[in-house]
């Protein structure tokens, strides 16, 4: 039998880590980086022709938990300051999240997503396909204008991670029977950013 697994954000353990501490406690410290991080996110609607502008618009404000810009203010701020520039990475690591997801729901055929209809459901899979590409490359736009090397090279190897991740995933769809095999892929899908976010947290911060 194949090895499956849950989307971290879906999964029964979402709101709590060991069934106890909440997650909204420990975001609590750095919640109005948060909230800057989403209206960024926002903001990157404008980059696209007015025809798209709106649609853009509702795929970026699809967030969940924004675990991931979490685990990067977390790991900056526990070592220096949160700046501006904090937030346009943090933004960025978003962005190619929710790329991923996009293309996700197409590959899975999903229809629901966070107790929503998928972008694929309501628009075709051509059309979040080719969304989720808008957004990709608008988050190497914004990694580019860093005019960090170091930082938007490491967030580009992230992306191409994922990527390979995902298309490992669906040529071997059958083929995850060991832990082996699924630690692998979902390292590089969903562990790829979450370490990206650790590490360029600890970099933003001068470590």
């Amino acid at each position: 039998m194949a090895v499956t697994y849950q989307n971290l954000e879906d999964g029964p353990f979402s709101d709590t880590i060991q069934g106890a501490i909440q997650w909204k406690d420990i975001a609590t410290c750095v919640s109005s980086f948060l909230e800057s991080v989403k209206s960024e996110l926002l903001s990157q609607s404008k980059a696209f022709v007015p025809e798209l502008a709106e649609t853009c618009s509702q795929a970026l404000s699809c967030q969940g938990k924004l675990l991931r810009p979490t685990v990067f203010a977390l790991t900056a701020s526990s070592i220096g300051k949160l700046n501006k520039k904090c937030i346009t990475v943090a933004t960025v690591i978003e962005m190619i999240h929710l790329a991923s997801l996009l293309h996700d729901d197409v590959i899975d055929g999903a229809d629901i997503r966070r107790k929503q209809p998928t972008f694929a459901h309501l628009c075709g899979n051509r059309t979040a396909i080719l969304l989720g590409d808008c957004i990709l490359s608008q988050a190497a736009y914004l990694a580019a204008s860093l005019d960090n090397e170091q930082v938007t090279q490491k967030i580009l190897s992230s992306a191409r991670s994922i990527c390979i991740g995902e298309t490992l995933q669906s040529l071997h769809t059958l083929d995850i029977h060991t832990h082996e095999q699924y630690f692998k892929v979902i390292s590089l899908k969903t562990g790829e950013l979450f370490a990206l976010a650790s590490e360029l947290g600890a970099m933003m911060a001068g470590a």
